[in-house]
């Protein structure tokens, strides 16, 4: 669902970017890796800067997040269940806890 933009607000306006990440959509924080959508000028503005803090990620990050990417329906099923599990817990401390 994160790379599809078919139905993303940035096809509908040029003044609308989406930006993403590893970290926020696979849950992989440490990757460092993430895209923005939008504006062929906004883009090239933004990896313009981008230079100005970072030159290249490491061949590691980008080798993995290539591995993210290419098996993406694998990490998310993954990720689902990780997070399902999470929710689980929340919900459990929340009704052992409800006279909190």
């Amino acid at each position: 669902y994160a790379l599809d933009l078919r139905d993303s607000p940035a096809r509908s306006s040029d003044r609308v970017i989406s930006v993403s990440s590893l970290s926020k959509v696979y849950g992989f924080p440490g990757l460092r890796v993430g895209w923005l959508y939008g504006p062929p000028e906004v883009v090239e503005g933004c990896a313009r800067r981008k230079f100005l803090s970072t030159i290249a990620n490491s061949v590691l990050c980008e080798t993995l997040a290539c591995d993210v990417l290419d098996h993406r329906d694998r990490y998310l099923r993954h990720y689902a269940e990780l997070t399902g599990q999470g929710l689980k817990l929340v919900r459990e401390f929340a009704e052992r806890n409800a006279d909190a």
